[in-house]
């Protein structure tokens, strides 16, 4: 969390005034500007990459510009465990627990 708060702008001799919530809240507030500098910014290169795209080009979208791509995309679809990764789980717990069988 500290390394975070100092990333984040906090001073070193500040950073231990804060309650973890206000560190928390200042690390969100600052994501969160980020994120809307960077909509902005792709919003204006995604104009001006149309302005100057040729002919039969498709029309460019903001979320092709920024880092974070759109919010309204949702979480990253959950890889299910295979049947090997379950044997391997198994084998080290075995392992753990001294059971070998």
């Amino acid at each position: 969390m500290y390394r975070e708060g100092i990333e984040a702008g906090i001073e070193p001799g500040l950073f231990w005034t804060y309650t973890i919530a206000e560190i928390t809240a200042i690390i969100r507030r600052i994501e969160v500007q980020d994120r809307l500098a960077w909509m902005r910014t792709a919003h204006l290169l995604s104009q001006t990459a149309n302005m100057n795209r040729g002919k039969g080009v498709p029309p460019y979208t903001w979320d092709q510009f920024t880092p974070y791509g759109r919010e309204d995309q949702g979480p990253p679809p959950v890889r299910k465990p295979t049947e090997a990764h379950l044997t391997k789980a198994l084998q080290m717990g075995a392992a753990m627990t001294g059971r070998h069988g």
